[in-house]
């Protein structure tokens, strides 16, 4: 890894038929110029209808970006 930082930028999303605005929570840039934008949530939260359209919206930005979207959880970090 070169550096992290919390992410700067939102991502537009659509949910219920509303634009929402979400920042995901870290942006890692690695030492090869590979970017990985990470979301934490717990476990318990990822199927909620909201977040699986945030993360969707998430992916589709870094596809378009050149970028790696990832959700980590509790699994992930212990």
């Amino acid at each position: 890894m070169e550096s992290y930082d919390r992410c700067k930028f939102s991502i537009d999303y659509t949910f219920k038929d509303n634009i929402h605005r979400y920042i995901p929570d870290i942006d890692v840039i690695y030492r090869d110029d590979t970017r990985e934008i990470i979301e934490v949530k717990p476990e318990y939260r990822i199927n909620e209808e909201q977040n699986q359209a945030k993360f969707n919206a998430g992916k589709a930005y870094c596809n378009k970006n050149n970028m790696i979207f990832s959700v980590w959880t509790e699994h992930i970090l212990a």
